[in-house]
């Protein structure tokens, strides 16, 4: 599995060429929702006002819960949507969670451009 580097300055300074209005609500978002901290904690360094984080990511994270085995208590991932299967529905992001919607197209003017050469968009 590969990464795509990470560069605060380079994504502030993609940001402000795109919404220069630094009062303009922006909402940043992630797979788990940790990434996008960082995001928003970066455009509120160079001075933007509104910015929110979309809570827990798209997909989420699988949440824990103390079991009691025998006499020892061990953390177990937690059964969210309470039907006996543990699988990705029980994440607890945005994705899953109370049937919220979302879209999986992949709409070109809105990618990150300087990463736009890693979708395959001749579909």
């Amino acid at each position: 599995m590969s990464e795509i580097p990470q560069d605060p300055v380079a994504f502030a300074n993609y940001v402000e060429s795109i919404i220069p209005d630094k009062t303009t609500p922006i909402y940043t978002l992630c797979r788990t929702g940790v990434r996008s901290v960082g995001a928003a904690n970066v455009l509120t360094d160079r001075g933007y006002t509104n910015v929110r984080n979309i809570w827990e990511g798209f997909v989420g994270i699988n949440l824990t819960v103390p079991e009691k085995q025998g006499t020892v208590t061990v953390m177990v991932n937690a059964d969210l949507n309470h039907d006996g299967v543990l699988n990705d529905k029980d994440k607890n992001g945005w994705r899953y969670h109370q049937g919220l919607p979302y879209d999986t197209r992949i709409l070109p003017p809105l990618i990150y451009q300087p990463y736009a050469f890693l979708y395959d968009l001749n579909d």
